[in-house]
């Protein structure tokens, strides 16, 4: 999301995009008073390099077997077509943060303003995981992507979310997923005790980049999640 004043200046709000944001945000305030009051318009024309990137790589992985894919953005979802579609989510760790909140899932680890939240970690595993490079790190660091593969609404459907801060890590996290080599050794990791592979869970990578370009990627931990009752979600 774009904040457009006089059809020359855009200015880009980090981390959010509900429309009410730039209504109570100091940072438009000042620049429309140092523009003499000008009025401004909300805008979606734009798309970062990574975004556009993880798109084309997901596209066409799955092209052979799903032709009929279409691309949306996340404020244009509705709750019919979460409930009536398998999804697939790249974006901003803040972006589908509520919406994974109502699945019928109780998700073991989010990500915050400052890094990894673990809610039930393992023997001698932190239940913090911090950011490794500090916020606006975005041409060069190292940062976690996150993996939620969670079922709909009511049970129906697929949801898989890969998000990040960064979105070199989300194409760092593609890369590895849909890389055959990579995915053998994820699968490795996600068997439970009997070999069975968890239908539902969570997956945390850590991503090296350089120039926007992930240059190593590394797993973390994974959580394998299950369905919660009706009550516990209410």
């Amino acid at each position: 999301m774009f904040v457009e004043f006089k059809d020359w200046v855009f200015y880009r709000l980090p981390g959010q995009t509900d429309w009410r944001d730039p209504q109570n945000s100091a940072r438009i305030a000042a620049i429309q008073k140092a523009l003499g009051g000008a009025d401004f318009q909300i805008t979606h024309r734009y798309a970062g390099i990574g975004e556009v990137n993880s798109a084309f790589m997901l596209g066409k992985f799955l092209a052979p077997w799903f032709p009929h894919i279409s691309l949306i953005r996340s404020s244009e979802l509705s709750w019919q077509e979460l409930s009536g579609t398998n999804l697939l989510f790249i974006g901003g760790a803040s972006d589908f943060k509520a919406r994974l909140k109502n699945m019928p899932t109780e998700l073991d680890v989010t990500y915050e303003d400052h890094g990894i939240r673990v809610r039930t970690p393992n023997p001698g595993e932190p239940a913090f995981w911090p950011d490794v490079s500090p916020h606006g790190s975005y041409e060069e660091g190292e940062n976690f992507a996150l993996i939620t593969h969670v079922p709909g609404p009511d049970g129906q459907g697929d949801i898989e979310a890969f998000t990040s801060k960064s979105s070199a890590a989300e194409v760092g996290a593609i890369q590895w997923y849909s890389n055959p080599e990579h995915a053998a050794y994820l699968v490795t990791k996600l068997r439970n005790r009997t070999g069975a592979i968890p239908r539902y869970y969570q997956l945390v990578l850590r991503v090296k980049f350089k120039g926007g370009v992930p240059i190593e990627t590394s797993y973390v931990l994974h959580r394998e999640l299950r369905i919660a009752p009706l009550s516990a979600k209410q």
